[in-house]
């Protein structure tokens, strides 16, 4: 790029090119465009433009390995991570995965194959207490946030010296909100939608479907009847809308999601012998032709996760994996 440029119109050329990967290599151009490239300013600028087309991410779960599938126009396999990880969730292009064995908690920007990684503090073990721990990225800043939450044991709850207590992991340390509004009693819902207690039967999942809500309510006891509704509407108007309903032959385990035709991921009772060993097959249903088809990939109960992702340069400024 000529020197005759300013540097502030070349930051604004190079914040709309939507390939990650040709920014990765435009680093090496010179010490200034690394410099810029690598700043969280230029980072978040990139990331909120938002130029890049959303893909589906899919982990399947094997003896082995976890494998890292992604769709574009099929599912191919890109990467594959520890076998013993949990997968605690997505936002933003980047991925949260927690390591039992060693304690830790992973941020994966899969896009720049870049990790970091975290040590979860104060894990109570005992059984007066349990933790969640969850993810998610700031939509204002853009700073990827891990929060632990311990509280008390239901069982146990009677007693008044437990309390709950709240860490946060941003900005690379572990810190307590300021904030000392916490629940002095813990909440759960099982099987529950908009404050209503609902029957064992149905099983209800909340997804996004063209940028609209979808619920989907799968029949527990049945297994071969899936409802899809999508809310329609704006403000006080809004409503839900069923969009049509599955019945296979096959025992439907879970929904996991929508694919970028619209097509609903499943998973089914897998009755191929070829793969006698893997009880999970993942089918497409096509809303259009009512038809529902096997996608090939076979893995154990609860193995799938699906999530849509950005490629992003989220992480670029961060420390590498200190594991």
């Amino acid at each position: 790029m000529s020197d005759n440029i300013p540097f502030e119109i070349q930051m604004e050329i190079l914040e709309r090119i939507p390939d990650v990967k040709s920014l990765i290599q435009f680093r090496s151009v010179s010490k200034a465009w690394k410099s810029m490239i690598d700043s969280k300013d230029f980072i978040t600028a990139h990331t909120l433009r938002r130029h890049t087309t959303p893909h589906h991410l899919l982990f399947l779960k094997t003896a082995d390995c976890c494998k890292v599938c992604i769709e574009d126009c099929e599912f191919n396999k890109v990467n594959k991570i520890d076998d013993d990880s949990i997968i605690l969730g997505s936002s933003h292009g980047l991925f949260c995965l927690y390591e039992p064995e060693v304690n830790t908690v992973v941020i994966w920007n899969p896009s720049i194959r870049k990790t970091v990684a975290t040590k979860i503090p104060n894990l109570r073990v005992d059984k007066c207490y349990e933790t969640v721990v969850g993810f998610g990225v700031c939509p204002r800043n853009l700073d990827p946030k891990i929060v632990k939450i311990t509280y008390p044991s239901v069982v146990l709850i009677t007693n008044e010296n437990f309390s709950t207590q709240v860490e946060v992991f941003t900005g690379g340390t572990w810190r307590i909100p300021l904030s000392s509004n916490l629940p002095h009693e813990s909440i759960s819902f099982h099987r529950s939608w908009a404050g209503y207690q609902a029957a064992p039967a149905p099983s209800l999942s909340l997804t996004n479907l063209r940028e609209s809500l979808a619920v989907l309510k799968l029949d527990i006891y049945s297994q071969n009847t899936c409802d899809v509704w999508m809310m329609i509407g704006h403000g006080c108007t809004r409503s839900f809308n069923k969009l049509y309903s599955i019945n296979t032959v096959a025992h439907m385990l879970r929904t996991l999601g929508f694919r970028k035709n619209g097509a609903l991921i499943i998973e089914l009772e897998n009755d191929n012998e070829d793969n006698w060993n893997a009880p999970v097959a993942l089918a497409m249903y096509e809303p259009e032709s009512k038809s529902i088809n096997n996608i090939g990939i076979y893995g154990l109960y609860d193995a799938f996760f699906v999530h849509s992702y950005v490629e992003t340069l989220l992480l670029l400024d961060h420390r590498a994996d200190n594991r």
